[in-house]
C-alpha cells in the first residue's frame, strides 16, 4: 500500500514538472510574439502638436504610415543637425523606393518651442533640404512638449547658454503606433540599420 502511493506521488511530481515546463515554454513563446508583433517600448501619447504651418497633428494618428521620429532643437551644435542630415539622406533613399510621403513619414519635434518658432523651424528644413511633402515638424507647448518626452523616456534638459543637454535617442513606429526600434542620433545613426528596419515594417506589415 504505501509503496503504491509512493509511485503515485511520483507521478503526480512528473506531471507537475512536465505541466511547468510546458507553461514556462509557453510563456516565453507569447513574450517573443508579443515582444515582435507589438512594440519595442510604448506608443506615442495621446497629444495633439502643431505643424509649423499651424494644423492640429493628432501624435497617435498614423494614417497607416510606418513613421521615423527625432527630437531636435535648432541651436544644437553637432547631434541634432547630423541627426536630421542623415534622416535626408534615408528620405532620398525612400523617395528612390516610392514610399517617401506616402508609407512612410518622418517627424521631427522641437524640445524648444520658446526659442524654436514655426518660421525658425522652416529656415531649419529648407537649409537642411527636409522635404516637407513627406516630413512633419512639430512644435507644442512646454507642457505638451513635456509630456511626449516624458512618455517616451526621452530625457530633455535646459542648460547655460541655450544649450539643452538631452538624450540621443530616433523612434521608428510602425503603422499601429507601436514604438518598433529605437535608434541612436548623430554619428551613431546607422542610416543602412534604418533603411532596413523600415522595409521590414512596409514590406510584410506590423
Amino acid at each position: 500500500m504505501v509503496v503504491r502511493q509512493t509511485g503515485w506521488n511520483k507521478k503526480k511530481a512528473d506531471l507537475l514538472i512536465v505541466i511547468l515546463i510546458v507553461l514556462v515554454f509557453a510563456g516565453l513563446f507569447f513574450w517573443v510574439w508579443w515582444g515582435n508583433t507589438r512594440s519595442a517600448g510604448n506608443q506615442l501619447p495621446d497629444v495633439t502638436m502643431n505643424t509649423i504651418q499651424g494644423q492640429a497633428y493628432p501624435l497617435q494618428e498614423t494614417n497607416g504610415r510606418v513613421r521615423l521620429l527625432e527630437f531636435i532643437y535648432t541651436h544644437c551644435p553637432d547631434v541634432c543637425p547630423v541627426t536630421t542630415m542623415k534622416m535626408v539622406e534615408l528620405q532620398e533613399q525612400l523617395k528612390k523606393q516610392g514610399i517617401f510621403g506616402n508609407k512612410v513619414e518622418f517627424v521631427t519635434i522641437t524640445i524648444d518651442p520658446e526659442n524654436d518658432t514655426p518660421e525658425i523651424l522652416e529656415e531649419y528644413a529648407r537649409r537642411l533640404k527636409m522635404d516637407q511633402s513627406g516630413w512633419t515638424i512639430l512644435r507644442g507647448t512646454e507642457g505638451q512638449t513635456k509630456e511626449v518626452t516624458q512618455a517616451l523616456q526621452f530625457y530633455s534638459e535646459k542648460a547655460d547658454g541655450g544649450l539643452i543637454s538631452h538624450s540621443t535617442i530616433t523612434y521608428l513606429v510602425d503603422e499601429n503606433n507601436n514604438i518598433r526600434e529605437k535608434f541612436g542620433m548623430g554619428a551613431s545613426l546607422d542610416t543602412n540599420e534604418i533603411l532596413s528596419a523600415i522595409d521590414k515594417l512596409v514590406g510584410k506589415g506590423s
